[in-house]
């Protein structure tokens, strides 16, 4: 599977998880990002915060 096909569907699986909160941590930091960041949208799959990714 080529890379940007991977990164789509990893994408996919994170914004499509029945746990919204999760859905909702990755759609957030998604929409703020210029280039798909995988592992900051990793990062927020997997946390129990909401500390997503802002641009400065």
């Amino acid at each position: 599977m080529p890379r940007n096909s991977t990164k789509a569907f990893l994408v996919g699986k994170m914004v499509q998880d029945k746990d919204t909160e999760k859905s909702e941590r990755v759609m957030r930091a998604l929409l703020q990002m210029d280039k798909i960041d995988i592992k900051t949208l990793k990062e927020e799959y997997e946390t129990t915060n909401y500390r997503y990714y802002i641009r400065g």
